[in-house]
């Protein structure tokens, strides 16, 4: 999570009367997940597809893109399995590498 979903992950268990112990819990943390993450990587999807892509990389921003959306559906399907190394974000986390994204190249 970047700086922005941990201030939205506090102001979400404020928001619910939950303590960072509370949120520690599976259920509290997939809570978490659907209501702040999930929201925050798709509205950063959108963002970057307003942006455009560079010059003759259309196809590889547009195959980012998708691969997002693609995760957060999964995501909000089984919140379970967001956060492991072989969820729903890894082939996100593959191809923004690949891309030659290096600080947020690591969706989750």
């Amino acid at each position: 999570m970047d700086n922005t979903q941990v201030g939205e992950a506090f102001a979400y268990a404020r928001a619910h009367k939950k303590t960072l112990q509370d949120l520690s819990s599976d259920a509290a943390r997939e809570q978490v997940y659907l209501a702040v993450l999930l929201p925050s990587v798709l509205e950063e999807a959108k963002d970057i597809e307003a942006l455009g892509a560079p010059d003759g990389e259309a196809e590889e921003v547009n195959a980012i893109i998708t691969e997002i959306e693609r995760a957060v559906k999964e995501g909000e399907k089984d919140p379970g399995e967001i956060d492991s190394p072989s969820g729903p974000f890894a082939p996100v986390n593959k191809l923004t590498k690949e891309y030659g994204f290096k600080t947020c190249s690591e969706i989750l």
